[in-house]
């Protein structure tokens, strides 16, 4: 009897950590969606296509994944949303531009620009 107890304490136990994991990875989407907005806002500032057509591309990719999941994920995910957006407007521009165009390497930058290349 003690065994079996011990069993389910521990099953529930780890039910609650995989729950604890899945909020911080909902939270992590949210951050991820924010900032892939925040770097298309920062490339349209300074006109650089490539980039603007890049984190658009990936916020637009995420925020579909983002559609299926079920009522209460997808609430975490635009509550961590929306307090990220606030948060990164506190951040100076020039360091922004700086953070989003370390992001953005050779090969990502040859790749969007074929693309936006293709679309003329």
């Amino acid at each position: 009897m003690k065994l079996i107890f011990a069993f389910l304490l521990f099953l529930s136990l780890l039910s609650n950590n995989v729950h604890a994991l899945a909020n911080v990875d909902l939270q992590e989407d949210g951050r991820q969606l924010a900032n892939y907005q925040a770097c298309a806002a920062v490339a349209k500032r300074i006109n650089d296509l490539a980039l603007q057509h890049y984190y658009e591309e990936m916020f637009e990719d995420s925020a579909s994944d983002i559609r299926y999941y079920p009522l209460n994920e997808s609430e975490v995910v635009y509550r961590t949303f929306f307090k990220s957006v606030k948060l990164l407007k506190k951040v100076a521009p020039a360091s922004m531009e700086a953070i989003c165009l370390s992001r953005f390497d050779a090969l990502s930058r040859k790749m969007q620009e074929k693309k936006l290349y293709s679309l003329d």
